[in-house]
């Protein structure tokens, strides 16, 4: 059991415990957590031996079939601006799985946004040529990420990007001119999603290779603008913005503050039939 307060609410200020096998060691009051998921929390950890800090993601061993895709993929991939997996073990007393992965300490591309209002476009073209080499990584292993968003973009203490939180990843063995290629499931976050992503039903798919780079699309141009090029607030404008696709409309909102290479860009990235 991990240490609890007085009065038996959670575990008390202060208390720390250590991954099933002693290697790590973390806090498990607030001040230790990094952030926290769907799934489980992230913590700040240090290794007893080294002294190498690490993020620690502790989830309850029930969502084992919920997580088991996102190991399987950063299993998979390797790459120099994709977050780590160093290691993931289970305590099966506490009913916890430990995934051991690379710290970022620069934190989120979403927070940078917001501290500078938008980034510059030397800066905004460094990360995406990052973003877009670890997504080509990626594609080449057939795992696509299907999440892609500013919050899931985490930077490095030498401000490199790494691509995190692969839960809505998806993974195909078949060859890409093969239909069973295709995607049906909604998912990802609203503001995020290509059009085809959000119209997909059972009887019609999406490249999810594809749907990848809309995603890129939209980050970059958060990035040069600190907006969104589409105001959806909630999923009853889905629809509307989802439209697109079918009728071919230009969807860009606004690049006339944009130079003429990033705006060649962005219209590419944000074709909605691609």
């Amino acid at each position: 059991m991990e240490p609890q307060s007085p009065g038996g609410a959670g575990p008390s200020r202060g208390a720390t415990t250590h991954t099933p096998d002693g290697a790590y060691k973390f806090e498990l009051g607030p001040l230790g957590a990094l952030g926290s998921g769907a799934h489980g929390v992230v913590r700040l950890a240090r290794h007893v031996e080294s002294g190498e800090m690490v993020a620690i993601k502790v989830m309850p061993t029930a969502v084992m079939g919920a997580v088991a895709k996102e190991l399987v993929a950063m299993a998979k991939v390797d790459h120099p601006n994709i977050v780590r997996l160093l290691g993931t073990q289970v305590d099966l007393d506490r009913k916890r799985v430990y995934m051991v992965m690379e710290l970022c300490q620069g934190g989120e591309l979403f927070d940078r946004i917001a501290e500078c209002g938008k980034l510059e476009e030397d800066q905004a073209r460094q990360y995406l040529v990052q973003m877009a080499l670890a997504i080509e990584h990626c594609h080449g292993l057939n795992v696509y990420h299907r999440d892609l968003k500013p919050e899931n973009i985490l930077l490095s203490q030498q401000d490199r990007v790494k691509i995190a939180d692969f839960g809505l990843a998806a993974m195909v063995g078949q060859v890409r001119e093969d239909a069973s290629f295709l995607r049906h499931t909604k998912c990802g976050s609203l503001m995020y999603a290509a059009p085809e992503v959000l119209v997909s039903d059972a009887s019609r798919g999406y490249d999810a290779a594809k749907a990848d780079i809309w995603s890129l699309g939209v980050i970059l141009y958060s990035m040069l603008s600190g907006a969104l090029p589409f105001q959806v607030a909630n999923a009853r404008k889905c629809t509307r913005y989802a439209v697109v696709e079918e009728r071919g409309m230009a969807v860009l909102c606004d690049a006339s503050g944009f130079s003429a290479d990033a705006s060649s860009i962005l219209v590419a990235m944000l074709e909605p039939n691609p």
